[in-house]
């Protein structure tokens, strides 16, 4: 079986203004999974707030489903079930017509990497 050997979790600025969210977790045979989140920035405080309940609730916090024009978040835990690591998901439905209007998606962030995506998401002021 696979070690996984990294995992790295950050938040920056894009053009625009908006709040690019970027995971990435690599096994030790170089096998590479992660994605990214575009969102608002004006949505930092709440993600950030729903990312750390969730990170912190070992038995799985509540799904959050939120509409925040142009942005749809859904915000989950999963795992845990066979003593698997219980882990953070996050998806935004950004509305096609806004910039950057896509399907985003980030799954199987450990509880330790949503709380650096926290820190990052709290230090930011927006512009």
């Amino acid at each position: 079986m696979s070690k996984l050997i990294n995992e790295t979790a950050t938040v920056e600025i894009v053009a625009g203004g908006l709040l690019l969210i970027h995971h990435e977790r690599s096994w030790d045979n170089d096998f590479r999974m992660g994605g990214v989140i575009v969102c608002e920035a004006t949505a930092a405080n709440w993600l950030a707030d729903h990312i750390e309940a969730a990170a912190a609730d070992n038995w799985g916090a509540p799904d959050i489903d939120q509409e925040m024009p142009p942005d749809h978040f859904l915000v989950y835990t999963r795992g845990g079930e066979h003593g698997e690591d219980i882990n953070v998901n996050i998806h935004n439905r950004r509305d096609p017509a806004a910039p950057r209007g896509q399907v985003y998606a980030i799954g199987g962030i450990s509880p330790a990497a949503a709380l650096k995506i926290v820190a990052q998401l709290r230090a930011f002021k927006p512009q």
